[in-house]
């Protein structure tokens, strides 16, 4: 084999081969990137797709996919798993998960209808309904509001019971409907000017009933009082026959205030308002006539 004594330079450039530039052929991808940018499609067709796949690796874990901006890439854009998570601005922990704020609006109108965003520091979610349109959540059994810790702030069911501080509003041996229902909590002391409050609280131990806090600090209880049964002699509601025994038959008292033998009480204004009168006009009676006898007395000289 003869020795090439001028052997051809090898050439490295693809820019230094004649008649050529160092970017010729545009229809291929240029991974290095190229001037003016370039974009990257799947195929001609309506059905044909465009894959990205981050290894040819088998195995259980995978690579990821890294979209990155910025100065050479320096801020990590979105990221997706190789389980399907999906990160905005982070690597995710859930199957969808944005490191920020998020704005969704309407398709045809730049018009905020669901607004999640951070504003100096404290995390809030702001619905805007468009158009003057209603805001509607829906579910098939109940909705659940919660602030903090594991137990909901308000259960809604879907026979439009509303509970405050419970799960179960609405009643217990018969489930009613459109029904506000409280649960006990910290009662609220003090009031606020131009402002009402509605809170449920123990009477006595077991016995929950609905309080109204009004602005001036005042509690109006709302609950069911002690009650009293009372019977009549006859059906016009006169008095019973007087009986010297004090455990009269006539009224029972009343129930759980009383302690010991409940003795004969009146309690019916109606039934006071007859005997004072029966009363008052007996003894005018009675006057009248002791007067007329004393004064048929003296006309027959009997009493001076």
């Amino acid at each position: 084999m003869s020795k090439i004594d001028n052997p051809p330079a090898v050439i490295t450039d693809h820019g230094a081969l004649t008649g050529l530039t160092d970017d010729d052929h545009t229809q291929y991808a240029l991974l290095a990137g190229r001037s003016g940018g370039q974009t990257l499609i799947g195929g001609t067709g309506t059905t044909d797709d465009l894959i990205l796949r981050s290894t040819s690796g088998v195995g259980a874990t995978g690579a990821d996919i890294i979209f990155q901006v910025g100065n050479n890439g320096a801020t990590e854009a979105m990221r997706i798993l190789n389980s399907g998570f999906v990160g905005i601005g982070m690597t995710p922990t859930v199957p969808f998960h944005v490191n920020g704020s998020a704005k969704f609006t309407a398709p045809d109108t730049p018009t905020v209808f669901l607004n999640v965003y951070t504003d100096s520091g404290s995390n809030q979610i702001d619905l805007n309904a468009i158009g003057g349109g209603s805001l509607a959540l829906y579910s098939t059994a109940k909705v659940i509001f919660r602030t903090s810790g594991a137990d909901p702030a308000m259960t809604i069911l879907n026979a439009g019971n509303v509970g405050i501080g419970t799960t179960t509003p609405g009643g217990g041996t018969t489930i009613g409907t459109s029904a506000l229902s409280l649960a006990n909590g910290t009662a609220p002391v003090g009031g606020v000017a131009n402002q009402a409050s509605l809170y449920s609280a123990d009477i006595t131990a077991g016995n929950a009933a609905l309080h109204v806090l009004n602005e001036n600090g005042e509690v109006i209880k709302l609950h069911k009082a002690n009650t009293y049964t009372q019977t009549y002699a006859t059906a016009d509601r006169t008095l019973g026959a007087y009986t010297s025994d004090p455990e009269s038959g006539a009224y029972t008292g009343i129930d759980n205030l009383q302690v010991g033998t409940p003795y004969a009480q009146l309690t019916d204004l109606n039934a006071l308002r007859v005997a004072y009168e029966t009363l008052r006009v007996f003894t005018e009676d009675a006057v009248a006539m002791l007067n007329a006898t004393v004064d048929d007395l003296q006309t027959i000289g009997l009493v001076g």
